[in-house]
Parts: C-alpha cells; sequence; structure tokens
C-alpha cells in the first residue's frame, strides 16, 4: 500500500511503500500543538535501503510529494522523534517547527499546512 492507497482506505495507521524504496509508516492522528487540537498525518518511523541513504530521496518525496498532498487535506505533517541530525536540521530549514513536547526528549517537528513556523517554547518569565 502507497500513501495515497492509505488516506484513501480509512486505516488509523499502516506501514506504506514507495516507488522510490520508502518503507514509513504512517498514522493519521490529532495532536495537541500548543494550544491548538490539529489533525495531522504523523510519519512515525522512515526506512530506507541503505544505498539510497542520504541522497535525498526522502526530502525529495517530502517536499514534491507528501507537503502538497497533506497541504491539500488541511493535515498537519509531523515527523516524530528524529534521531538524525542532518534530517532534523534540512526540516527546520525548510518550514518545520519543533514540536513544543516536554515530555519527548527526542525532537519532533511539525509544519502547518501554509504557514510560516513559528517558536512555540514555552514561555519563561524573567
Amino acid at each position: 500500500m502507497n500513501l495515497q492507497e492509505f488516506l484513501d482506505s480509512g486505516q488509523r495507521n499502516a506501514w506504506v511503500k514507495e516507488k522510490n524504496g520508502l518503507h514509513i509508516y504512517v498514522r493519521r492522528a490529532q495532536r495537541l500543538i500548543g494550544e491548538s487540537s490539529e489533525k495531522t498525518l504523523d510519519l512515525a518511523n522512515i526506512s530506507l535501503p541503505g544505498s539510497k541513504k542520504g541522497k535525498g530521496v526522502f526530502t525529495a518525496w517530502l517536499r514534491d510529494y507528501l507537503e502538497p498532498l497533506a497541504a491539500s487535506l488541511g493535515l498537519t505533517v509531523y515527523v516524530e522523534s528524529l534521531q538524525n541530525t542532518d534530517l532534523y536540521k534540512f526540516l527546520i530549514r525548510n518550514g518545520y517547527t519543533l514540536s513544543p513536547d516536554l515530555y519527548n526528549p527526542v525532537p519532533s517537528v511539525f509544519k502547518r499546512p501554509k504557514e510560516e513556523p513559528h517558536d512555540l517554547s514555552p514561555c519563561v518569565p524573567l
């Protein structure tokens, strides 16, 4: 099943396989981000054959396919528990915002449809 088939299926979560070799565990969710409850498309696990890692396969798919598709459906893209520093930096440079999840020490990021990133870090009184 690819991403479009998953979205058409009504399933809540599944492993999807794309033609470019990506295997991604995706989830439809309702998340509290800041003070807003949002419908999200979560990317919970991303797997790519070793020969394709570090070559922009995932980031191209994300930018050229997933983000426009999610935006057309009004879904926030949520990439959880990022353990790859280079991917984290790429996502932040490309409009993703650090999630204000105080309970997970591994960063997660999100991108709302057609919105500029903003700081959601907790306010600390001076």
